[in-house]
């Protein structure tokens, strides 16, 4: 795992013009371990991103299930991005999320 997710979340960062300093949380479903440091998915897709070593990150490994409990945890994650902006009075936020077999999502927020 890793190389493909990390080309996905780099190519989001890209095309929105994020900054991956500006990332606070990672959030990557892992359907299986295919490789020994899969188990750090997340953790190594964020680093490898660009993402700051004070950023949590979680890997999600469910198997099936992986894909639903990211978007479920990606979800939850946007709703925390929405509040944050708007207690913060910030603007642009975003979360990612990859979906497994080398795809992935990205959704930025902006306050107007």
């Amino acid at each position: 795992m890793n190389q493909p997710e990390v080309l996905i979340v780099v190519g989001a960062f890209e095309r929105t013009r994020v900054m991956p300093e500006w990332i606070d949380h990672a959030v990557i479903g892992n359907v299986l371990q295919t490789s020994a440091d899969a188990i750090h998915g997340a953790r190594d897709v964020a680093l490898k991103a660009g993402v700051p070593v004070d950023a949590p990150a979680l890997t999600v490994n469910r198997s099936c299930g992986s894909g639903v409990q990211a978007a479920v945890s990606g979800g939850r994650l946007m709703l925390t991005v929405l509040l944050e902006l708007r207690r913060r009075g910030k603007k642009r936020g975003l979360a990612t999320a990859c979906i497994g077999g080398g795809q992935g999502i990205a959704a930025i927020a902006e306050v107007v």
